[in-house]
């Protein structure tokens, strides 16, 4: 696997976690470790998606 790959499966795994919490809080869930994972999982994303770019593209 080449690094490109993985941080593309790590960034669309980051994107599917803060969607799925997302939606949990959306329907009414008030759990404190939801909403931290939720924004870890959102920061992660956008880290994970301007290192993919780095990789890509320089």
């Amino acid at each position: 696997m080449t690094l490109d790959l993985i941080l593309d499966v790590l960034f669309r795994l980051a994107i599917a976690i803060a969607g799925i919490t997302g939606a949990f809080m959306f329907f009414g869930s008030k759990a404190p470790w939801l909403r931290k994972c939720h924004l870890i999982m959102g920061a992660s994303a956008v880290i994970l998606c301007v290192a993919t770019f780095i990789v890509q593209y320089t």
